[in-house]
């Protein structure tokens, strides 16, 4: 009877360690998703400001067009 609750002691404890590694390799996954997110958003907001400066530089294109008349 001893050996036998020694035997589900230790496996708890095997479990108890498996379930603690795999714990610990979601929680660094899901911080690289959240630095992978984070670094989207930088760029995605980068990307916004270009395509303002891109539009500013169209209307300024298409002004200086409208004054050339064939």
């Amino acid at each position: 009877m001893v050996f036998k609750v020694v035997d589900v002691v230790n496996e708890i404890s095997h479990a108890l360690k498996e379930q603690g590694s795999a714990s610990t390799e979601i929680a660094q996954q899901v911080e690289l998703i959240a630095r992978s997110a984070s670094g989207n958003a930088e760029e995605a907001a980068g990307t916004s400001k270009e395509v303002q400066a891109m539009h500013a530089l169209a209307d300024d294109l298409r002004q200086l067009v409208s004054k050339f008349h064939v």
